[in-house]
């Protein structure tokens, strides 16, 4: 019961675009949040409906978390005790003396950086690089979102008999040939194509990242680490887009998907040094 609560939760908040990455119900609300705003502006462009209709979906998400809270000391079991008794805290300059935990910061920071450039900047991109009109980009950015959620739906459902390396691998592995056909000579295919493929990859990153938390750094280690990887989460989605601004102000938007595959790269060599070092340590 608790978990039909979360889902619920989980669903609403991302149609008002408050992250929940680890649900595939973040693809699905902001895949359907630019619909409800369309339908907002196309009543004599009244965008204040849609600011209205959000005040309503965030009433409803206090009022879901309000009521489920009985439900969820009741699912809290009797383990979680041990659980507590278990963990450990960490300072922040012990981890950040680990290679480890140094490399899986660098691999959430570019990770989301790259989730969230492409759904903030790909529009922009499409309609000033590209060409396309501005409703057309809109339409090929929902497809990115849709992607995510695919992915993160897959996920979800291929864990139960692939490991978390792989999906992870799997997601990686069909980015980098998305980014590329953002690179060739435009076609609304071509475009479409490219932008779901690369939300497709990106999917089912974040949340196996994060289910591989306790396995990398031990269990009495994992709340301390969990915490500064959701810091490096947010320090890549606060920081890398409006740098990217910057840099598209300076030198265009067609710069859009080698930045993409800059930080893509990034990415997959801070992968790689990580999956070495835990090998080394059997954590693997």
């Amino acid at each position: 019961m608790a978990y039909r609560y979360f889902v619920c939760v989980s669903f609403l908040s991302c149609l008002s675009h408050t992250e929940i990455p680890f649900s595939c119900f973040y693809g699905v609300g902001v895949t359907l949040s630019p619909y409800l705003m369309s339908l907002a502006l196309s009543n004599q462009n009244n965008w204040r409906g849609g600011y209205r209709a959000v005040s309503y979906i965030q009433a409803a998400i206090a009022l879901l978390a309000f009521l489920s809270l009985p439900l969820w000391k009741k699912a809290a079991g009797p383990s979680s005790c041990s659980e507590k008794e278990s963990s450990r805290l960490f300072p922040f300059h012990v981890m950040i003396k680990n290679a480890s935990i140094r490399t899986v910061w660098f691999i959430f920071f570019t990770s989301c950086a790259i989730e969230n450039i492409a759904g903030i900047w790909g529009s922009s991109f499409l309609v000033s690089a590209k060409g396309l009109s501005a409703g057309h980009a809109a339409q090929v950015i929902t497809l990115y979102y849709v992607g995510i959620a695919i992915g993160r739906f897959l996920s979800g459902i291929l864990s139960l008999k692939v490991s978390s390396w792989k999906l992870i691998f799997l997601g990686q592995g069909i980015i980098l040939p998305a980014i590329l056909l953002l690179m060739l000579p435009l076609v609304s295919f071509t475009a479409g194509a490219g932008f779901f493929i690369i939300g497709l990859g990106v999917g089912p990153i974040f949340p196996n990242l994060i289910h591989r938390t306790p396995k990398n750094f031990g269990t009495d280690t994992a709340q301390s680490v969990m915490g500064t990887q959701m810091a490096a989460t947010y320090l890549g989605i606060m920081s890398l887009p409006p740098l990217f601004g910057l840099l598209a102000q300076s030198i265009g938007l067609g710069v859009f998907p080698y930045f993409l595959s800059f930080l893509f790269a990034g990415m997959a060599a801070a992968t790689l040094i990580l999956v070495t070092l835990l090998k080394k340590q059997k954590r693997y």
